[in-house]
């Protein structure tokens, strides 16, 4: 998963840092290597879809940290107030 992320920021940052598209075209390197980040992004989305893992131990890791945006008035500054 976390190449999945890798690759398309990746992808992203090489297409707004591509140099000289402010200039109104961007270089055929910048295009090409943008083109390879997508390709190896799509590669590495086939095989996760493909091999199907186990994704519910990562998910309970990250519990701690996403799990109180899911609940109402966990959060300090959210959530309704105590009637």
């Amino acid at each position: 998963m976390p190449l999945i992320v890798l690759f398309s920021m990746m992808a992203a940052v090489l297409h707004v840092a591509a140099t000289g598209s402010i200039d109104g075209e961007v270089p055929r390197r910048s295009r090409i290597a943008l083109g390879i980040c997508v390709g190896a992004a799509v590669l590495v989305v086939g095989a996760v879809v493909a091999t199907r893992p186990d994704i519910g131990p990562a998910i309970e890791r990250t519990r701690p940290y996403i799990g109180d945006w899911w609940r109402t008035g966990e959060l300090p500054f959210g959530g309704p107030s105590p009637s």
